[in-house]
């Protein structure tokens, strides 16, 4: 079975960071933290991607294109939102990996 803790550990840090990034203040300073978080979420799903790139999870890997695509769009990036969109459609029509937990099934 292949371990991708690291890998989940990151999406869940992306997620937190993009979350920080929208949610953050408006204006002012703000919207730079604002940027620096939307960043810090784009660097940490880049991290998750590399650490999941050997993992037989298409599921996890749709997760982490996700948490890819919205912090590009946070960033304003419609390129790599787009890019990050069709990577993860394409994870998700792969259907369920053989080494998948259950927490990645359909319907949860």
């Amino acid at each position: 079975m292949t371990q991708s803790w690291p890998a989940q550990v990151l999406v869940k840090q992306s997620s937190l960071a993009s979350y920080q990034a929208s949610a953050g203040a408006q204006g002012g300073s703000g919207a730079l933290k604002r940027t620096d978080s939307a960043h810090a979420g784009l660097l940490l799903a880049n991290r998750a991607a590399e650490e999941a790139r050997y993992a037989p999870m298409p599921r996890l890997h749709t997760v982490i294109a996700l948490k890819h695509a919205y912090a590009a769009s946070l960033l304003g990036n419609a390129a790599a939102f787009g890019a990050a969109i069709t990577r993860a459609r394409r994870e998700l029509d792969r259907g369920p990996g053989i080494d998948e937990p259950a927490r990645f099934a359909e319907g949860r």
